[in-house]
């Protein structure tokens, strides 16, 4: 993953039309190939940071070059921007070669950022400098946690250990780079590893110096404690973070058969107006009907038809109106997907309309014929598009 961090000052004479081209920008930059996803914030000093993700330099040279994008660079040199930096960190699995920067950046960070909040005798006892003279530990240690890398222009930057317990255990940035966008990028990392793996709850303990960050991030604090290093004592804190777990699931109860019915009515079949004249599908053997849940809150749903030579067609699929745009969609995809190879389905069909079709492109969806054995036919602005399983 690669991070493009820009970080501005806007000048005194703002007027309507950068709220107006920031707007714009922020949706035209989510229809990009290999955008994944942007944060950003303003603080009232008019100084602000946009951090978005992405999947390669090659996307990140495309949306360099987009003439929209070109216009809204120039317009912020010339009319916005007092000052602004550009920086695009590289997010990856650690190597071998690596063990000597890290160890170095773990140890330069806290003698010389951590020791604002701890004494010269906490900080000697965290990271002697005995931690840094033989890297072999190290080597044996980063083997086997395999820690996400931060590099900026070939220099290593940060590091930060994600544990399958939902555990982070080292998360250091660079002495000489901090507040360049590096600790965020590396969360995010985390963030989409936990999602990807169904982990519910990310823990770590946190140095005072770090608490402000970790808050932030949306972390809470479970307690303040006191450890022992090497005979000395010094305070941290233990803090969570509980994430969106969702879970795909063929219904089966009462609470998801009406769930179905209730979201096929409601975003289907009001808008025509008619009473769902499907409800029959609930009984048949080759459709299958899913709901989504996060945590224990049912949020989505969907029809899947099973056709014969291993084929399938996605009738529906349907996230909560208060729901959307928060990657639940691609989630429910990608469970879908992975229910359908566990079956032996070699390809799943559907009929797109055109607003929806980047969606299904992202996720890697191509023209198809969709070739519907009784003959079903959508509508004429309806794209048939589908994807080998």
């Amino acid at each position: 993953m690669y991070a493009v961090v820009f970080k501005s000052v806007l000048n005194d004479l703002q007027d309507a039309s950068y709220d107006k081209m920031a707007t714009h920008i922020d949706e035209l930059v989510k229809n990009q190939d290999g955008f994944i996803d942007a944060e950003s914030f303003r603080n009232a000093d008019k100084s602000g940071c946009t951090i978005s993700y992405w999947e390669s330099m090659t996307a990140i040279e495309k949306w360099k070059d987009n003439k929209q994008h070109i216009q809204a660079k120039t317009l912020g040199k010339q009319k916005w921007y007092k000052s602004y930096t550009l920086d695009i960190i590289h997010i990856r699995q650690y190597q071998e070669s690596d063990a000597a920067a890290i160890a170095n950046i773990y140890y330069n960070t806290i003698h010389k950022i951590n020791n604002r909040d701890y004494s010269a005798e906490q900080i000697n006892a965290w990271a002697p400098y005995a931690s840094v003279e033989n890297y072999s530990g190290w080597q044996a240690k980063l083997a086997k946690v395999k820690p996400f890398v931060a590099v900026i222009n070939d220099t290593i930057v940060g590091f930060a250990e994600f544990e399958a317990n939902g555990h982070i255990d080292c998360f250091y940035v660079h002495h000489e780079y901090q507040s360049k966008g590096i600790g965020s990028a590396l969360m995010k990392a985390i963030f989409d590893k936990a999602e990807k793996q169904n982990i519910g709850r990310i823990y770590a303990e946190v140095s005072i110096t770090a608490k402000p960050f970790f808050e932030e991030k949306g972390f809470n604090i479970v307690k303040e404690q006191t450890v022992t290093l090497r005979s000395v004592e010094l305070n941290n804190f233990v803090m969570e973070k509980c994430l969106n777990k969702l879970e795909s699931n063929l219904c089966t109860s009462d609470i998801e058969w009406q769930a179905a019915k209730t979201y096929r009515q409601k975003y289907f079949f009001d808008k025509v107006p008619i009473d769902d004249p499907y409800t029959w599908t609930f009984t048949h053997k080759d459709h299958k009907h899913f709901v989504l849940y996060n945590n224990t809150e049912i949020i989505g749903y969907s029809h899947i038809v099973l056709w014969p030579e291993n084929r399938a067609a996605m009738r529906i699929i349907v996230i909560d109106e208060g729901n959307r745009k928060k990657g639940f969609g691609k989630r429910f995809m990608e469970k879908i997907e992975e229910w359908g190879k566990n079956c032996g389905l070699h390809s799943l069909h559907l009929e797109s309309n055109p607003y929806a079709l980047h969606f299904y492109t992202k996720l890697g969806y191509a023209p198809m014929p969709f070739n519907d054995p009784e003959g079903y036919e959508g509508g004429p602005p309806d794209i048939a598009v589908g994807k080998r399983l």
